[in-house]
């Protein structure tokens, strides 16, 4: 659960508020649209939020943290105002996805550390160097070029593919880590582990080297 101490890793000094997207979401979400010189819409704005991100997310609802960009677990099916998820595109941050009527839809799909092969182990922590980053960050890039929707899994959504999506922010915005981890908490609830984001912590500067590579 979200605590005094994560809150505090962050530059809010309180739970950001609910009804509108805070300031700070406000400036990450116009750098994203910087590469697609599109202005930013009021509706980005204005639209409160259909749930409070400090309540567990279970993993068949899908949030939508940015653009088409979406963060479930493995069975994610919906969205909070019960919209069926329908997705292009399928980053998985672990081998574990029980959504048939996705999956029927043959999505592009692709493993983090292991490309379009479904590795045998699931995905930990050992595929997260910066190479495997670079080469999944292509795969989203792709999607986001094409303004086909994704959808970053692992098998509750809190955990593995937060961490993925901050390390994303980071490289695609040249945000620190607090800024976007807050930026994901804004959206749905996440509980990233102490060794994760101290993994991301030392690789930050490598992080955001790579969109000068890519």
């Amino acid at each position: 659960m979200i605590n005094k101490k994560n809150i505090e890793l962050g530059s809010f000094n309180t739970m950001p508020s609910y009804s509108r997207i805070s300031q700070e979401s406000v400036s990450i979400v116009q750098q994203l649209l910087k590469t697609k010189n599109e202005p930013l819409s009021n509706e980005i704005l204005t639209t409160p939020l259909l749930f409070n991100p400090r309540d567990a997310s279970p993993p068949f609802i899908a949030h939508c943290i940015f653009e088409k960009v979406f963060l479930g677990g493995e069975s994610a099916d919906t969205t909070p105002n019960q919209v069926q998820l329908e997705v292009d595109y399928l980053l998985s941050v672990s081998i574990y996805f029980s959504n048939p009527r996705i999956l029927k839809r043959q999505p592009q799909r692709y493993f983090l550390g292991h490309g379009n092969e479904k590795p045998i182990e699931d995905i930990s922590l050992r595929d997260f160097s910066l190479y495997n980053l670079k080469e999944a960050f292509k795969f989203v890039d792709e999607a986001r070029s094409k303004d086909r929707s994704i959808l970053i899994h692992c098998q509750q959504g809190q955990d593995r593919s937060a961490t993925f999506l901050i390390c994303y922010l980071i490289y695609s915005c040249g945000v620190d880590r607090d800024k976007a981890y807050n930026f994901i908490k804004s959206k749905r609830f996440v509980n990233v582990n102490p060794i994760s984001l101290s993994w991301i912590n030392k690789n930050q500067e490598g992080l955001k080297s790579l969109k000068q590579i890519l």
